[in-house]
Order: structure tokens, then sequence, then C-alpha cells
């Protein structure tokens, strides 16, 4: 951050922008900025850039400011270009990509905070610390512009008409004098904020029983959930949502006593005209959103996961659980305190007994380290137990097991499978929560504590955590980490068919007490199919928890790595059996499985003929960290990527004067500018982008896309006078006709197939150009080392190792910029990723092959 500067080093500010694209509560909580820009430039005209949804705060918060209304039609650049401001701040959470772009454009300081695809745009960017307050973070945009900007609360004076409006309508609907206002709502795209209307009617009854009136408040799109708290109220209620005006509602909400709301605009509304607050938060944060008022309460139940709608990351969940879970109590008791009637405890959210089942086979070798780490859960110690399966081991399993204080171990080789052991586990274990994890992982300190804590609700049934590659020499091992075989978290929240996997997942012990337990003879696949049955019974819902994160240890050979893809295909084949995924006709079925082969074999003869390492890796030797170190001769020249650049080897060579190259990789955002200006040294000509969607949205906002000679966008299905930001939109037919003689396919996901596809057109002279292949990050490396190489007396290295990175693109990146060592902890890379991909398919289908005749003594 910027000190603030003198006045005589500032340059001067005649006019300046203020950007707020969001709705009520975010304009609210940018009043300190425009209050403050006010204070510290009163020469300058100030204009605010608004969204629709905010021209009835901005009116009744900011009647005397110059307001423009950011209308569907709004053309940016044309507005800025006439506009020239001096000064243009976006506040929190920042713009749209193509405002930002044509304020950088036309402005002579742009200030922002570098969030999502809005990354680099900005003249000054600033990294966004996710606890910082939304006023504070405001603020930081006029102190990295040099103003001392101090922070203060949002206030707005309401006029005379609103109080009187507000007396009316209290009068009119009969409320009485003392009462608190409750606000079940939020805007309609940020449902899931919503604590939920059975929960507000019972606190309505609760406060109504304490002698208050209760009034509903909202806004027209919140009528119908208010409607559902008044129905469900056994206690009368006075139901004013969608019924006022906003100046009134925010005098209504002044004569009460408090206010009972979601983390939404009329909270932050509530806290500006001074009412005590009782705010409820799930997936957004508290820390960054808290109302500004003294009193106020945070009502939370605090989860691992949250929060999980931040700016700049998908928002995935659909239903906020922790709302659920957050009881109608403990926000009447954050109520009654504020009104002085009882002191306010937030109790502790329960902790369940967890019984972790671990079965192992001839575990000995490994094991150790899994007990080692669910020694050091953070989870209370008298809260769960290990329980360990031994399935007839032949090494020193047992021995291991019990050098460790307090675990059971349980011997059992009845059955030989990991679910029959898990069976005897079950038959064992006292938790109310059974955790289930294998002898080759490694538990991260919170997994049970984040993996337990969702259980509190009463229709989760099973929570599945994230299963990471754990670090390893074996460039098989690596793949797979790559690859994220086995991390299938993301996929659970609300799939019919969770793929749940048991080296790391929570079940209720009642799914198993009512559904039965695993079926003991598949040797895979068995965790998919009791999730399965649990969702088919209705009773229970599983979800994903990304903190619950356990350390895989991957196969680390071809034998091993194509037997358990052999295993896993096997176990396909059960499930298939109970719940068919395919349902095409076993005629179709045949004929895509013949051709699956089919293609499998041909792939099959090109490594026998062409080899199985990355082809393109020839050439760049390998060295280890320390031997790179011990041959810096000069300025040697290191490239990596933004993800390593704190790695302990490239810290130690920056000290030791290595010049360090930091080359964003795809799918950073950053790295379409360096893309786009290796692509101008092709010099195309009369060049035009292909596919008019979301990439190519975001691509004409990137600085080094105006440098580009572009003429046009093809899309086939262009209608009549189309447009994208400037350029017309054409399909192909018509673009060819003016003379196009270049084309940029701009796609993340269907690269490869269009460059297939628009592969016949470089016979009549048009150059084909994309944005991720192999060639485009050769030209990518040789654009930007070009001038740095030249400096450069030492070696040149790239330090891209192949769990991060593909070993082809790190060996594209090394020949553009002509390196020749690849630090690497791993010797020769011997198998491509092609390679493996088809090894593992191969191993999948025989699996399948296998079940489909019940031949199973070879997988056992």
């Amino acid at each position: 951050m910027n000190e603030a500067k003198s006045a005589s080093e500032r340059p001067a500010i005649h006019k300046v922008v203020i950007v707020r694209l969001y709705g009520l509560g975010n304009f609210i909580l940018a009043l300190p900025l425009i209050e403050a820009v006010e204070r510290l430039l009163p020469r300058a005209e100030l204009t605010l850039l608004l969204d629709p949804r905010c021209r009835r705060i901005a009116e009744l918060a900011r009647p005397q400011s110059r307001m423009v209304i950011l209308e569907k039609e709004f053309d940016a650049p044309a507005w800025f270009a006439a506009e020239k401001p001096d000064l243009t701040l976006f506040t929190y959470p920042t713009g749209q990509s193509p405002l930002v772009a044509a304020a950088t454009r036309f402005s002579r300081v742009t200030v922002s905070h570098d969030v999502g695809r809005n990354r680099g745009l900005a003249t000054v960017a600033l990294a966004v610390d996710p606890q910082r307050h939304e006023v504070e973070a405001n603020l930081d945009l006029l102190r990295a512009a040099g103003y001392a900007a101090e922070m203060t609360y949002p206030k707005i004076a309401l006029p005379r008409a609103a109080t009187v409006a507000a007396n009316g309508l209290l009068r009119a609907a009969g409320v009485p004098k003392n009462f608190i206002a409750l606000h079940p709502g939020c805007h309609g795209d940020l449902a899931v904020k919503r604590w939920p209307p059975a929960y507000y009617a019972a606190v309505a009854d609760a406060l109504a029983a304490d002698g208050l009136g209760v009034v509903l408040v909202g806004g027209p799109d919140e009528a119908e959930v208010a409607d559902e708290v008044a129905r469900a109220a056994t206690a009368p209620t006075f139901n004013l949502a969608g019924k006022t005006s906003l100046p009134a509602v925010a005098a209504v909400l002044k004569k009460a006593r408090l206010i009972v709301a979601n983390d939404s605009g009329l909270m932050h509304l509530a806290a500006a005209v001074g009412t005590p607050v009782v705010g409820i938060y799930g997936p957004t944060s508290w820390e960054k959103n808290t109302p500004l008022v003294d009193p106020h309460r945070i009502v939370r139940r605090p989860v691992s996961c949250s929060p999980c709608y931040l700016p700049g990351k998908v928002f995935a969940p659909r239903r906020a659980w922790c709302l659920d879970m957050t009881t109608p109590d403990q926000v009447l008791g954050a109520a009654r305190s504020l009104l002085g009637r009882e002191p306010w405890e937030n109790k502790p959210p329960h902790q369940p007994f967890v019984s972790v089942i671990v079965p192992t086979y001839n575990g000995g070798k490994k094991i150790g380290r899994l007990l080692a780490s669910l020694e050091k859960q953070t989870y209370p110690r008298d809260r769960f137990e290990v329980l360990v399966v031994d399935n007839g081991s032949r090494d020193d399993t047992a021995q291991i097991v019990r050098s460790f204080p307090g675990v059971r171990y349980a011997y059992f080789d009845r059955i030989q499978t990991s679910y029959a052991a898990r069976n005897h586990g079950l038959g064992l274990a006292r938790g109310e929560v059974l955790a289930f994890t294998d002898d080759d992982c490694q538990a991260d300190p919170d997994w049970l504590r984040a993996g337990a804590e969702w259980f509190e609700h009463p229709e989760i049934g099973a929570v599945a955590g994230r299963l990471f590659g754990a670090e390893s020499d074996s460039e098989i091992a690596r793949w797979q980490s790559r690859r994220q075989i086995l991390n299938w978290q993301a996929a659970i929240e609300n799939a019919p068919n969770p793929p749940i996997i048991t080296a790391n997942v929570f079940f209720r012990r009642a799914v198993f007490d009512q559904l039965g337990n695993f079926k003991e003879k598949m040797i895979s696949g068995g965790d998919h199919d009791m999730a399965w049955r649990m969702i088919a019974d209705g009773r229970w819902q599983a979800r994903g928890n990304e903190r619950a994160v356990v350390y895989h240890y991957h196969r680390e050979t071809l034998q091993s790595l194509f037997r358990v893809f052999v295993r896993y295909g096997y176990g396909h084949v059960d499930i298939d059996r109970t719940f068919p995924v395919n349902q095409d006709p076993p005629a179709k079925r045949l004929r895509e499985g013949l051709a699956g082969w089919r293609a499998l074999a041909a792939k099959g003869l090109e490594f026998a003929r062409d080899g199985i390492a990355p082809p393109d890796a020839k050439g760049l030797r390998p060295v280890r960290p320390a031997d790179f170190l011990a041959m810096q001769t000069g300025r040697a020249l290191l490239i990596t990527i933004p993800a390593l650049e704190a790695h302990a080897f490239v810290q130690e060579a920056r000290r030791r004067g290595a010049d360090v190259l930091v080359l964003p990789l795809p799918p950073a955002i950053e790295y379409l500018d360096g893309a786009l200006l290796s692509l101008a040294d092709e010099q195309p000509r009369e060049l035009y982008v292909y596919a008019a969607g979301q990439h190519t949205r975001r691509l004409v906002t990137r600085p080094s896309f105006s440098g580009l000679p572009i003429r046009g966008i093809i899309d086939d299905r262009a209608t009549p006078g189309q447009q994208l930001d400037r350029y017309p939109v054409i399909p192909l037919s018509e673009a060819r006709r003016r003379g196009c003689r270049s084309i940029l396919i701009s796609t993340d996901a269907f690269e490869a197939e269009l460059l297939k596809k628009l592969a016949p057109l470089e016979k009549e002279g048009i150059r084909i150009f994309g944005l991720y292949d192999a060639k485009v990050l050769t030209r990518l490396a040789r654009h930007v080392v070009r001038e740095r190489a030249a400096k450069t007396a030492g070696p040149i290295a790239v330090f891209l190792p192949n769990d991060v990175v593909s070993p082809a693109h790190a060996a594209a990146v090394a020949a553009g910029a002509g390196a020749r060592l690849a630090v690497s902890d791993l010797g020769e890379i011997r198998y491509s990723d092609d390679f493996l991909d088809w090894l593992s398919t191969v191993g999948w289908r025989l699996g399948r092959i296998l079940g489909s005749v019940r031949f199973r003594h070879l997988l056992v």
C-alpha cells in the first residue's frame, strides 16, 4: 500500500469516477469512500457510475451526486473516452472486466482490486485481503492513489417525507410502538444466503411472546419468502414486504428496536440509520461484511469451509447447510441480549464421537505414516478412536499398529476384501460418525474436525473430502496427482450418484444401521455403491467439504497403475448391475466398445512406433536443484510459474543471483496477455477471432488485445448487424469474402477440435493460431525470454515439475526459451501423459471385460 503523498507530489485531480456495479448493501458500504473523495478532493467533479439496482439507494443516500446509470446499451469505451477521468475507482468487489479495461484505456489512473478476470487490467491493482472489511477495502483505493482516507461508518440521513410515510404505514397496520423487524430475504440471485423461513417464524413467535410487535420487511422480490414466514408463525406478524418504498422502509427500520436479518442490503441499511442488528451469516464473510453499527450481534455456525462465497471464486454450493445448522435459539439469544433481557452466549457446536476405520493388508511399510498423522489431529482426542482391521497380513503390520498407543487392532481374514474388513470394523466401532481412510494415505491435521462438523445437520448422511496426491519422486504418481485421479469431491454436491471414495469419507452410523453394510465381496466400487444406495433411499444427502483433506500415495510403477485401473473397471461393472448408468441398447454399447478398442489399438501401434516418452522432451537434460545451484556461473536464467515463486529452491536461486522469470501458464488469466503479445511477433494480417462466446468476451478486455490487427469475430451463428465490443460478428464465409488471412481460435475447451476443423483453410493461405497448444507456449517463452536471455551469462533452465505442469508443456516452454536444463527431483521423464492416459484406459476397459465374465482371481 502506498503511503499518502503530499499535495505537492500529487498531480491535480479534476474528475473522479467511482464505479459501483452491485446492489443496495455494496453501495452503502461504498458511502465512506464517496464521502472521503468529497472531503479530500473538494474541487474535483465526482461521478457515480451505477448499476440500475443502485439507483434507488443512491437517490436516497446521495441525492446531490452526479449519477450515470449503466443501462444494457451503455457504451463504456465511448463514455470513458468522452469523460477522460483523472481517477477512476472500482469499489469492492470490482466491476466487470470490459469496464475496467475501458476505464484504464481512457483514465489517467484506474484503481481496482485484482480479482478474477480483472487481474492486471487496472493501472493500480490491489491484492485482496479476505478478512478486510469492505469499507476499508474501498478506502484502500483512495489510499493507493496517495490520499489518507480515514475509516468511518456509513450513515444515511432520512428525509422528513420518509418518516411521515413510515408513521402512516405503521399506524395503518396497527403495529405497536415497541416492535422489531425481520428481514428473511435477500436478492434472488443470492438466495443461498437466506436463513430458513421456518426458523424466522420460530423467532417471530418467541419475540411476540416477549411482548414485541414483529414487522416483516423486504422488497417486492422478497414478498413471497416474507409471506412464507407469516404463514408459518403462530403469532400475529405485520407483513410490509413489497408494500413500501425504500425511503419508507428505511424509516421503519430506524423506528425498530432491532432488526434480525440475513447478510443483505436491508441489514446494512438498518445499520446506516442506527438500528441495532442481529446479522445471520453462512456462505458469506462476516468479517468482510459486518454491519457497522453499535451494538450488533453476528450469529453464524462456524464451519471450516466458510466463507464459500468469495469474489473471483466460482460459487459451487447450491445450499448453505451451515445456515440450516444455525438454530433459532442462537438467533433468539442474540436478539434478547440486544434488548437487555438476557446475557448472550454463543454455545460451541456439538462434536460427535468419530470412529476412524482403516482396512489394511500387508501395510507394514506404509500404515505408520497414516497413524502418525492421526495422532496430530486438531479434533479433541477424547472424541475419536482409531480402529485398524488387518485383512490377513503376513508382514509386520500388527507390530507397527500396536506400537501406536490408543489405536485399536483387529484381525479379520474370513473374506479378503477391503469392504469385508471395513464391515468387521463397523461391528466394533463405537462412533456415531464413521470415518474411512486407507493405509496408503496421510490425513491433514484438520481432517477429522472438517469432516465431522456437518453431522449436526440431520439430513447429512455422508461427507467426502478432498483427496490429493502426496509428494512423490515417481513420475507415474505425479501424473496421477496432476490428473487429480480420485479427487472427485467437487462432483459430490447434489449429485444423484456421488463418486464417494473410502480413502476419505465420513458416514453417519444410522446409514449403515438402516441400509446395511458395504457389499463385502466387491473388490472395487463398494464405496460408490454404498453412497448411491443412501441417495436412492432418500432420507440422507451427501456433501463435500474441501477442507477435509487426505493425501494419497499413488501407484508408482506401470504394473501397479495398470492393475488398479483394471480393478476400477471391474468394480464399475458390479455397480452398473445395480445402478445402470448407460441405458443404451446392448448392440449400440457393443459397437461403441469395439470402436473404442480399435482406437486404443491404433494408439498402441503409434506408441510402439514412436516411443512412449514425451516427444518434445528430447534434448532437455534433467538436473537436481542442488546441481543447478552448484553450476551457476554468472547470471543464470530460471523460468518457473507463479505457483512456484515462493518455493525454497526458487528463493535460493534468486538469492544466489539467478534471474528468475515467472511465466503465467494456462489457466491463469495473465497467460492470455503473454499469448497475445507473442502472437503479434507472428505479424498476422487481416486477423479474425473465431467464436463469439464468453472466452472472447474475456479476451477483448485484455490490454494486449487492442494491439492486434483484429478485423472482426467469426461465429457460425452470427446475426446481421451483431457486434461484440466494437468488432463485427460475422460467419466464416463472410470473413473469407472480406479477405481474412489469419484466424485466432478463442476457446479453451474446444481448441484442439477447432484446430483440426479449420486446418484445411491453411491450403488457402489462411494462417490458424491457437492460444493454448504447445506451439503457443513455445512462442510465448521465446517472446518473454528474448531480452532477458541476452543478459544471461549462465545456464538457462526451467523449473516446472510434472506434478504441476505436464512434461510436454514444460518442454514447449524450454524449447522457446532455449533452455537445455529442467530442474527437478526426478530423473529422466520416461512416459508421456498420452501414454499413461492410454495405459489407464486400457486397464479400465479390460477390467470391464473381466467383470462382465466374473473373472476375478487375478485381481484380489
